[in-house]
């Protein structure tokens, strides 16, 4: 075990045994993976926009932070890179930047990309090897060239100077390698073989020799890699063979060689300086380290350097360090040999991680931290999970690890799961198997108490999860499967708490807490949190039932910590739970409302009163006071694994927070975990059109030619071809290049930002033409936001056909369009205004013919009707002089008189319609000859139930007019308000005088008028619908009348529809007789209407018929004369058709289609009589009504109609209408068709027998009746076999209501309803008894009759003979192997 371990132990001490901060900074690399050209890194600067570039031996690179942009050589492009192998790059004090290669010195212009070449062979150099470019303190350049010597390079003209053995003699080598002036003015120079060499200088000129050349211990000169001078202005000199340090103020050279066991090079290949006044050293083979400048003595015996490592705690890189440089940030740019770039952020991790790896016998794996804790000296112990304790000092230098080897007073387990420093000083440590240790710091030994079963005194258990010591000193121990340990140290034994033993509700304790009464609070494992009153030693739940089934369903607490009177809960899966005691309220925090996890493994508090705790997915730090959840993740430099059940510990005196987890140790400063205000720099770096990169002066295809590079380029032109775009943009934030958010906005087109998260790509399709401006801006690695943003402008041109000169194209064009077009319009006008006139006229003409047609149907309906009931009563008093019935003489009185009417309104229509009638004017009493016309439909309104009232103030109005003109206006608007109010309406005419003009209004409660209907209302042939249904009759030119009569008057008519319902027709006619100069006014006497007498007459008359229709009705009918519905919406026609059928039906009537429907299902008429065109219900809609419903589908229905169209025909036999009769009809043909309908009937029944008899029959009856009788015959077969069976059963099979299958069953058998049901019962025995060998009373019981006597008599019943006889008469000669002795009833399947 000792073996195995020790690796493990010099890992962990090479992590921390240089005494490293805890917190260190962040490095990443970048590689050809990441897209860098090569590995080779030789040189590295930045250029004035903040870019990095990285020469390498395959390609120069810039990088953004994100991507790398190569630049290689071109063949022919004389701007290009000239080498591929690049070996300096450089950025002067102005912003230029050199490239050096082999092929000599270049100069990069960063806006256009293109580079500008001096060759040092046109200035008698033989060589053009440029190894090395210096700056010159005037502006100008020093360069080295390899074997060449040097030069000084004049930046503004382009000329050199150079220098080699041959005109500067004292030079001992042309071999430069480094070069380099000092900020006294002194060159210095390093070669390959020659040493260093130190020269005056000024302005270029080289004026001698400063010093003698370097010699090492009479070795031949080393190579010199880098000549670097510190902030305190001493020279560094890197060399093939140690570190030369020239101190200025002595004067004096001191060489430096490491003696480290660790660092095996002594070539020193780079130098620079960091931001703290480190010295950092490039190696050979041997990577990164600093010397501290701070406390630097220039002592060879004391001379170490300190290896920089990565945020894993290791040496970044152990290759080749060819160059160190710092960008203005201050980060640290290392360019290796083979493993490309290496940056090392100036900015401290918020987080550093500590991984150690443990390797054993089964392989390698990250050691897993858990109990942790502090001694009184400031030495942290780190338990870990199998390899031990490990005591370290705050920097985090190791000082011993403590674990199992065998030794007495050692470990006896590694796996140390909870560390625990009480008030005494004391260290203990609980264990995974092997119980509770305490450390002697005398004897740095542990003392162990383990669990062992013989013995009641000892530990609980070996399985320790928790310690505590509360105010008493009392010390507790927490064990997984032990319960709660008090452990006496006067006598080294344990008072044990179990679930067994006592009221804790669990036996597994996994955190213990002290109150401030000194009582317990203990978090278990499946028993939620339980509270131990010390003086009594019983455990109670903390939360009640509810509160914890609400809070903490899982019953498992990791965490516990108490502030003031807040009480914070970590659980397993339920978050963290924060109860104020003193408020009794719960503040829950979990992954709904922000925090990284649900399960909460550690809480601690930091010294600002903020809350960290770990969890499964990060850690979590929380600030009550303003209700602020902040996460970190592995992202921030976390450990990949989960944390651990109560790994933490907080160095105070340090500021340093520490978090276990099961891939690494987490350190952290509680207090510097705050937001970064760094500003990046948002850039543009590049643009794709159709997903091709555009390049500097390199168009193809759809490209553009770009004169700069796109970060310089301020103004953008796009063809309009070129509609699809991108623009890539990033953040120089180097060293948190994933972390940062954009947001871009193209003004023109967005009205907001868009803001895209960490999207380096804004993607624009199909843009119209126009000028637009891009803006980018983006925030830091924190979120904080910047408004500095990068912009560019964007001009997208429109296609030819949208340029300037189409459009003037397009106004000649359609300029000249434009005056032909008047031409053509000029001559077209007369034609098209005559073809117009022309148009109406034929579309006048086809609306008064179609309403001519309309006139003339509608004078053939209102006949008709009146024909009907004089022609029949005539024809009776034609063949039955003797039987003369005097009802039907008022009949054919009364309708001849309405004929009458109609004809004297066609005669008022023809004579208004010619204008050839002339006005007869009287002076009249306005006042009475409103009443007479009122008077006229007191009996109209009385027997249609309306309310009818005439008002008005005056006796005596007077006024000039036509007195028959004004009584048919007035006639006409009573007519129409009499005809559309239903009954229960009101009709009002209402009769007022004003100064110059009377008006008459006449008022119902109808239906009203519809709006789009009100300018053909006063329109020849028009009639208004009514709202429920068609025309109520009539010839559509009453209202016309009306018109014509009182405009003749001078007077005016208009209309209005009621609020609340109805129309108010007003008539307005002026008094006096000016505006009748035109007229013969007869001043003397009235004339009487003619047309009001007949009127009158004929109300007479019909109240008189009515009178002795009520008296001759007879409602008692005998109960079984069959029954007629009649229906029709005229009173004649529904009183007629009652008279004809009176004597040998029993006759229901009613007056529409609705209420005819409402009777049909009451009584079950045998046969419905309806007219065809009814308000709410037409005839045809209650055919269709009555076919539809199969409790009444089975009555027949003839349809009477005035009309003799075909096509109202074919919808009524459509409607299921089993017979259609025209008006006027003969009464004898309409009583012969009820009388067939009827016998068909009996048809109907005679089937039904013949069907249960088993009788042939040729009877023909509708399909609907046929598939309700075989539907009932299935339904009763069904249920032979059950004795119980009923009416209701069969209702319910069927889907209808028992009272409706009751009448269905009698119209279609004339049997009531269980005669019905034992017909078919008595059917299918018939069948049994023919078809099957069963015997009478076994047929009996399988159709459901179990008493057989009354079997028998039903039998015959049915069949007219017993059954025994049926048998033998009709069943068939079976053989023996077809006969069945059982029969199973139908069931449904």
């Amino acid at each position: 075990m000792k073996k195995l371990c020790l690796p493990a132990f010099f890992l962990f001490a090479a992590l921390l045994g240089y005494g490293q901060a805890p917190v260190k900074n962040k490095v990443l690399k970048y590689a050809l993976k990441d897209g860098l050209s090569f590995g080779i890194v030789n040189s590295i600067t930045q250029d004035a926009d903040g870019f990095m570039w990285f020469a390498t031996s395959d390609g120069l690179n810039r990088f953004d932070g994100s991507t790398f942009k190569v630049f290689k050589t071109k063949p022919g492009d004389s701007t290009g890179l000239s080498s591929n192998f690049v070996q300096k790059i450089f950025s002067d004090r102005v912003g230029n930047v050199w490239v050096s290669s082999r092929d000599g010195l270049s100069k990069l212009d960063t806006r256009s990309e293109k580079f500008t070449h001096y060759n040092l062979r046109n200035h008698n150099v033989v060589k053009n090897d440029v190894d090395n470019i210096a700056q010159a303190g005037n502006g100008n350049l020093w360069i080295a060239s390899y074997g060449s010597g040097f030069s000084y390079f004049k930046t503004n003209s382009g000329d050199f100077i150079s220098y080699d053995r041959s005109n500067l003699p004292q030079l001992t080598s042309d071999r430069i390698v480094s070069i380099f002036e000092d900020s006294e003015g002194l060159l210095w120079l390093g070669t390959q073989d020659g040493g260093i060499n130190v020269f005056y200088q000024k302005n270029g000129k080289v004026t001698g020799k400063a010093a003698n050349s370097v010699k090492f211990d009479g070795k031949p000169a080393e190579r010199i890699n880098e000549i670097f001078e510190d902030h305190l202005h001493n020279i560094w000199i890197a060399t093939s063979s140690g570190l030369l340090y020239y101190d200025r103020n002595s004067d004096h050279f001191t060489q430096f060689h490491t003696r480290q066991q660790a660092i095996k090079s002594d070539t020193y290949i780079a130098l620079n300086e960091d931001k703290e006044g480190n010295l950092l050293v490039g190696l050979q083979d041997g990577g990164l380290y600093k010397l501290p400048l701070k406390t630097f003595t220039a002592n060879a015996a004391d001379f170490k350097l300190t290896p920089v490592v990565g945020d894993d705690g290791y040496n970044m890189t152990q290759r080749s360090v060819q160059n160190i440089y710092l960008d203005r940030h201050q980060n640290i740019w290392l360019g290796t040999y083979g493993e490309g770039v290496y940056m090392v952020s100036s900015i401290n991790e918020k987080f550093t991680r500590v991984q150690k790896v443990h390797e054993d016998a089964s392989g390698k794996s990250l050691v897993r931290f858990y109990g942790m804790c502090q001694d009184s000296n400031g030495m942290l112990w780190f338990g870990t999970d199998g390899d031990g304790i490990y005591k370290t000092r705050p920097d985090g230098s190791i000082v011993k690890r403590y674990y199992a080897d065998g030794r007495p007073g050692s470990l006896t387990d590694n796996a140390i799961l909870t560390g625990y420093r009480d008030r005494d000083g004391n260290l203990w440590f609980g264990t995974y198997a092997k119980g509770l240790f305490r450390y002697n710091a005398n004897t740095d030994s542990f003392t162990n108490y383990s669990h062992k079963s013989n013995d009641a005194k000892s530990l609980g258990a070996n399985d320790v999860r928790v310690i505590y010591q509360d105010r008493k000193k009392n010390l507790w121990v927490g064990s997984n499967g032990g319960g709660l340990s008090l452990f006496d140290a006067a006598t080294g034994t344990f008072t044990n708490y179990t679930r067994g033993n006592s009221t804790l509700s669990s036996y597994d304790v996994r955190a213990i807490i002290e109150d401030d009464k000194g009582n317990l609070l203990v978090g278990t494992y499946g028993g939620s949190l339980d509270y131990m009153d010390l003086k009594t030693k019983k455990f109670t739940g903390f939360f009640t039932v509810a509160e914890e089934k609400r809070y903490m369903p899982s019953q498992v607490i990791f965490a516990l910590h108490l502030n003031q009177n807040k009480l914070w809960v970590g659980t397993e899966g339920d978050g963290l739970v924060v109860y104020d005691s003193g408020k009794h309220t719960f503040q829950c925090f979990n992954e709904k409302n922000q925090l990284a996890n649900n399960t909460v493994y550690a809480i601690q508090q930091a010294a600002n009163q903020s809350v960290w705790v770990s969890t499964n997915k990060g850690l979590s730090n929380i600030d009550l006071d303003r209700n602020s959840v902040k996460n970190f993740d592995q992202s921030n430099g976390l450990q990949g694994g989960q944390f651990n059940v109560g790994s933490v510990i907080y160095d105070k005196q340090n500021r340093a927070m520490y978090f276990g987890g099961t891939e690494g140790l987490n350190i952290f400063d509680p207090e510097a975990v705050n937001k970064s205000y760094f500003k990046p720099k948002v850039v543009i770096t590049s643009l794709q059109i159709f997903g091709n990169q555009q390049e500097e002066q390199d168009q193809q295809g759809n490209g553009i030619a770009l004169s700069k590079a796109i970060n310089e380029t301020r103004q953008l032109v796009l063809q309009p071809d070129q509609s699809v775009f991108s623009i890539q943009y990033t953040s120089l934030n180097y060293a948190y290049p994933q972390k940062g958010e954009f947001a871009y906005k193209l003004e023109g087109l967005d009205k907001t930002w868009n803001f895209v998260g960490n999207q380096h790509s804004a993607i624009y399709r199909y843009l119209p033409p126009g000028n637009y401006t891009f803006k980018v801006k983006c925030s830091n690695q924190d979120g904080v936001w910047f408004n500095d943003y990068a912009t560019l402008q964007i001009r997208i041109l429109p296609p030819w056909y949208k340029t300037w000169w189409a459009y003037l194209s397009y106004a000649l064009a359609l300029g000249l369009v434009i005056y032909y077009y008047l031409q053509y319009r000029a001559n077209q006008a007369h034609l098209k205004y005559e073809i117009k006139l022309a148009q109406l006229s034929a579309e006048k003409d086809k609306e008064l013919n179609e309403r001519k047609l309309s006139f003339f149907t509608n004078i053939s309906h209102e006949f008709r009707t009146p024909l009907t009931l004089i022609i029949n009563p005539i024809k009776e008093l034609l063949y039955h002089e003797r039987e003369v019935d005097t009802s039907s003489l008022n009949i054919v009185y009364r309708n001849a008189k309405r004929l009458l009417s109609l004809v004297d309104q066609l005669l008022l229509f023809r004579k208004a319609d010619s204008d050839a009638g002339t006005l007869t004017i009287y002076r009249l009493n306005i006042v009475e000859l409103c009443k007479e016309v009122f008077l006229c439909f007191t009996h109209q309104a009385k027997a249609k139930g309306l309310n009818f009232e005439f008002i008005c103030a005056d006796q005596h109005i007077e006024l000039f007019a036509d007195r028959e003109k004004i009584e048919i206006a007035l006639f006409n608007l009573l007519s129409n308000a009499m005809k559309f109010t239903p009954a229960g309406g009101n009709v009002t005419v209402v009769l007022m005088q004003e100064e110059h003009q009377v008006n008459i209004e006449v008022i119902d409660t109808g239906y009203g008028i519809n709006k789009d209907t009100e300018e053909k209302l006063y329109s020849k042939f028009y009639q208004q619908e009514s709202g429920k249904g068609p025309s109520v009759g009539g010839f559509g030119i009453g209202l016309f009348l009306v018109k014509k009569f009182i405009e003749g008057h001078s007077g005016t008519i208009r209309h209005e529809n009621n609020n609340g319902g109805g129309t108010k027709f007003i008539i307005s006619l002026m008094k006096g007789s000016d505006h009748l100069s035109n007229q013969v006014i007869y001043q003397d006497s009235e004339t009487t209407s003619v047309l009001l007498q007949e009127l009158v007459a004929t109300e007479m008359v019909e109240s008189a018929v009515e009178e002795v229709n009520l008296l001759a009705e007879d409602p008692d009918v005998g109960a079984e004369m069959k029954s007629i519905l009649v229906i029709d919406d005229n009173d004649d026609i529904r009183e007629y058709l009652k008279l004809l059928f009176k004597n040998d039906y029993k006759v229901h009537s009613a007056i529409n289609g609705r209420e005819g429907l409402s009777i049909i299902k009451d009584v079950l008429p045998d046969i419905v009589i309806s007219d065809v065109m009814m308000e709410q219900m037409t005839g045809i809609e209650l055919c269709t009504a009555i076919r539809e419903d199969m409790s009444i589908s089975h009555i027949p229905v003839i349809l009477l109609t005035s009309s003799a169209s075909p096509e109202i025909k074919l919808k009524g036999i459509e409607g299921g209408a089993d017979d259609y009769i025209s008006k006027p009809f003969d009464k004898e043909l309409l009583k012969a068709r009820v009388a067939g309908i009827l016998r068909n009937k009996n048809n109907l029944q005679k089937y039904f027998y013949n069907e249960i008899t088993l009788n042939a029959t040729n009877q023909k009856i509708p399909a609907e009746y046929k598939t309700f009788l075989d539907n009932c015959i299935k339904v009763v077969e069904k249920h032979l076999m059950d004795p119980d069976f009923n009416i209701q059963t069969l209702a319910g099979e069927l889907g209808i209501s028992h009272s409706s299958l009751y009448k269905k069953i009698k119209f279609i058998s004339g049997q009531s309803a269980n005669g019905f049901i034992r017909f078919i019962r008595l059917r299918k025995a018939a069948e049994i008894l023919i078809n099957s060998r069963h015997n009478i009373f076994e047929t009996s019981f399988l159709v459901g009759i179990n008493d057989i006597k009354y079997f028998r008599e039903q039998f015959k019943k049915v069949f007219g003979i017993n059954p025994s006889q049926y048998m033998k008469k009709y069943r068939k000669n079976l053989t023996e192997d077809l006969v069945t002795n059982e029969f199973v009833g139908r069931t449904g399947n």
